[in-house]
């Protein structure tokens, strides 16, 4: 089966980071709440102003308000995928060190000097995908997943991590 040996950079965290965040904006609860907050941040703005003026805050802050939440989480993301994706390797060490994917009918198996990592295909969660990078969310890891740079892997390391994937039902995240 193919296996592919790879080095992290930290280019590869903030694009990581960066699919993994695109994934959270398309969250319906985020929004939910984003929609709750500016409506409650209008009705407060309106009903906080004298009565004759409430008619011209409301449309301001109708205005306003959503524009500055979405603005605000799109900043607050920006910085963090920053921070995040340039601290993963001075925050883990044993990420600086060589691995090696491999690609098997039982799962996925990462060797590196540090020991050995089998996921098997049926603890797969999520699988998300972009043009630079795969991530591998298995159950046994909440809320982290295994990167695969694109840029490291071979057509035939691609293809058959795809297609045991698909035999699996990963889904996509």
């Amino acid at each position: 089966m193919p296996s592919v040996t790879l080095s992290y950079k930290t280019q590869d965290f903030i694009e990581a980071q960066k699919l993994s965040t695109r994934q959270s904006w398309r969250d319906k609860k985020r929004w939910a709440l984003l929609a709750l907050g500016s409506v409650a941040a209008v009705a407060l703005l309106t009903f906080a102003t004298e009565p004759a003026q409430r008619g011209e805050m409301l449309k301001i802050a109708s205005l306003l308000m959503p524009s500055a939440l979405i603005g605000g989480l799109w900043l607050s993301q920006r910085v963090s995928i920053a921070l995040h994706g340039r601290r993963a390797l001075t925050a883990s060490p044993a990420l600086r060190s060589e691995f090696t994917y491999e690609v098997q009918p039982e799962g996925l198996i990462q060797r590196s000097q540090h020991g050995e990592a089998i996921v098997k295909w049926t603890e797969v969660q999520a699988v998300s995908e972009d043009r630079k990078s795969w991530l591998i969310y298995p159950a046994f890891l909440p809320a982290q997943s295994y990167l695969l740079p694109k840029r490291c892997l071979t057509a035939d390391f691609q293809e058959a991590l795809k297609a045991q994937l698909m035999a699996a039902g990963a889904p996509r995240k």
